[in-house]
């Protein structure tokens, strides 16, 4: 498998959760943050009107290939990077939720179109899955919620609050913050699409 890091420009990177061989891409500041952790990127993208002169040096340095977009443009850095993803199986993000609210959301709809994305950080982990049967580990992570895309037909185990041949509609939130018991959860969805979030305080 595949695998790329894209580091966006809020939070911070923790090290230990990038794969060995993992190619990276910084996006506009995640550039910037990827070069202060001494990352070689092997794409640096943005219009980077967020970084100073001295940190597009420091991302110079550290990137195999730059491409700088216009400032005045119809898409956002993010969706410029997702355009050179095509060979990976998977796509890891760093730094995804902003002070912005709207880039935040954009960046949450694109996630909910890519079944190849995981958003990650030190106290979650969010992607979406459709039809199939999954163990997903806790991996530190102390709950599970999930939430329909579209109607869904789930079976869930393992967990606190078990679900059998449950229905979901998009509107139901009931299915926050579901304990996993033991090291993995079970899930089986029968039909439909579903946004997981594992969580932690």
């Amino acid at each position: 498998m595949e695998s790329v890091v894209i580091v966006l420009g809020h939070g911070e990177i923790n090290l230990n959760l990038i794969p060995e061989d993992a190619d990276i891409i910084g996006v506009d500041g995640g550039a910037s943050l990827c070069a202060k952790n001494d990352l070689m990127m092997d794409l640096a993208i943005g219009d980077f009107d967020s970084v100073t002169a001295v940190e597009f040096e420091h991302i110079q340095m550290r990137s195999r290939k730059i491409v700088q977009l216009d400032s005045d443009k119809d898409d956002s850095d993010f969706e410029a990077a997702l355009t050179y993803t095509h060979k990976y199986d998977e796509l890891i993000v760093f730094g995804h939720w902003g002070k912005r609210f709207d880039h935040t959301y954009v960046n949450l709809q694109l996630l909910k179109n890519d079944l190849r994305m995981t958003f990650i950080d030190n106290h979650n982990k969010v992607f979406t899955l459709s039809e199939g049967f999954f163990e997903i580990s806790r991996d530190g992570f102390e709950y599970i919620s999930v939430f329909a895309l579209s109607e869904s037909e789930i079976t869930l185990s393992g967990t606190q609050y078990e679900l059998e041949h449950r229905v979901l509609d998009v509107d139901d939130v009931y299915t926050l913050s579901n304990k996993i018991l033991n090291e993995h959860a079970t899930l089986k969805i029968h039909s439909g699409k579903l946004l997981i979030i594992q969580s932690k305080d």
